[in-house]
């Protein structure tokens, strides 16, 4: 693979980074990874197939810089997830570490997750992406969020975990 197709592909995915940091900072996104989606895998494509298009470089170099970038914007994608929320192991080591010499006893960390809206916020961030909704009171799993609970169901079962844990 010429070296030029791989510096394409960067470029690409260092601008739609670019992008995705700016806007997730000036607004709030509702449907988040559905947006995520789209910026990083459907909107090169876009751009790629102009590109083509217009003749500024042959299908297969454009097609080798699209699959490069959708491989780095898979990845980012698969883990964006991760490291958008507040994860209590991160949590715990930035508390203890903000104590400095002095460390923190168990109950102290413990504490840390009492008054914790860890759970909160992500019921409001599965409704925000449109996983679940309210009918009556009850929360139901909306027709994209049983696709994926069954999806992640059928995954752990196929890796031999239990349901449920962890």
């Amino acid at each position: 693979m010429p070296v030029f197709i791989l510096w394409w592909a960067l470029i690409a995915f260092v601008a739609t980074l670019t992008i995705h940091v700016v806007v997730w900072r000036l607004c709030r996104v509702r449907r988040e990874m559905l947006w995520v989606f789209i910026l990083f895998l459907l909107l090169p494509m876009v751009v790629t197939s102009l590109v083509v298009a217009f003749g500024y470089a042959g299908m297969l170099d454009a097609l080798a810089a699209w699959l490069v970038h959708v491989a780095l914007s898979a990845v980012y994608v698969q883990t964006y997830p991760a490291f958008r929320e507040e994860i209590p192991s991160f949590r715990i080591l930035l508390a203890i570490s903000a104590a400095g010499e002095r460390g923190m006893t168990q109950e102290a960390i413990l504490s840390l997750f009492e008054k914790s809206s860890l759970f909160a916020d992500k019921m409001t961030d599965l409704d925000n992406d449109g996983l679940l909704r309210e009918v009556d009171g009850r929360l139901r799993l909306t027709r994209a969020g049983r696709l994926i609970a069954r999806t992640f169901y059928h995954y752990r079962r196929l890796l031999g975990l239990e349901s449920g844990l962890g």
